[in-house]
């Protein structure tokens, strides 16, 4: 997939791409030795820390690891879901989660941003909010999910670096269907 996605942007100068850990598709650690392996700057990772905490990696060393290969980050957050927790089906322990107003889950956000910022990374971090009536149905309307996260984001201090050099981008992608 990475070569082909290479072979187009081959016909589109200045454009990049970025491929997403997802449950049940490809791990941060799949998405990153494939990034080693390719080695196209161009394309890299789009790192959801709230995914890889749900497939139980440890999202801490992955970032140590290839933060060169992370090219933004989606943030959302996830809580543990307490009802039938730890379910035994005489094979697994199910555990389950659901979305939650960032800062409110399992994501540490403040061990992340310092992470990264350690390994250099100085691109987008985009929020990922995801209300429907199947997913979030309980959380706020998206409108406050705008207007609370760039303040939630810029409180760990990496998005405040003053004049001295441009802060990263931060943006907000929101999915919202109904």
């Amino acid at each position: 997939v990475w070569r082909a996605v290479g072979r187009v942007l081959d016909d589109f100068p200045g454009m990049g791409a970025v491929i997403e850990n997802h449950v049940s598709r490809a791990n941060t650690a799949q998405l990153g030795k494939t990034a080693e392996k390719v080695g196209d700057k161009r394309i890299g990772i789009e790192l959801s820390p709230e995914h890889a905490y749900v497939m139980q990696e440890n999202v801490l060393d992955l970032i140590a690891r290839y933060t060169p290969h992370i090219h933004q980050i989606c943030w959302a957050d996830r809580k543990v879901v307490q009802h039938d927790l730890g379910r035994f089906d005489k094979r697994y322990y199910h555990v389950r989660y659901e979305s939650c107003w960032n800062g409110d889950g399992i994501v540490p956000t403040k061990a992340i941003l310092d992470a990264l910022a350690k390994g250099g990374f100085d691109d987008y971090v985009s929020l990922k909010y995801e209300k429907s009536t199947t997913y979030g149905a309980h959380l706020p309307p998206s409108e406050e999910a705008l207007a609370h996260f760039p303040g939630f984001i810029s409180a760990f201090g990496h998005f405040n670096r003053g004049a001295a050099k441009a802060p990263p981008p931060a943006r907000a992608t929101l999915t919202e269907s109904r």
